[in-house]
């Protein structure tokens, strides 16, 4: 992607990069509220591991925290990317 975009003019680079950087904001934000939304229905149904019997939610309110923290990085990457437009 690099090899594309470095042949474009630097202010549109930066108009991708910020594209692209609330794209990939949105969808994390999407997957992480979904992810949530999964654990708590597995957590009112009282799903359990097959084998270790282990309740799954656990699993899913993980992996959606890490999706938010993801989202809390590309947020910050944004704003660098926006300061670097207006500067």
């Amino acid at each position: 992607m690099d090899f594309l975009t470095g042949k474009l003019p630097e202010g549109a680079r930066k108009v991708f990069g910020c594209i692209t950087k609330c794209l990939g904001l949105a969808t994390f934000i999407i997957i992480s509220w979904k992810l949530f939304l999964y654990g708590n229905a597995l957590f009112r149904a009282g799903e359990v591991s097959p084998t270790l019997r282990m309740p799954i939610y656990y699993i899913a309110y993980a992996i959606g925290f890490c999706c938010l923290v993801e989202c809390l990085i590309l947020f910050y990457e944004l704003l660098r990317t926006l300061k670097r437009v207006t500067t």
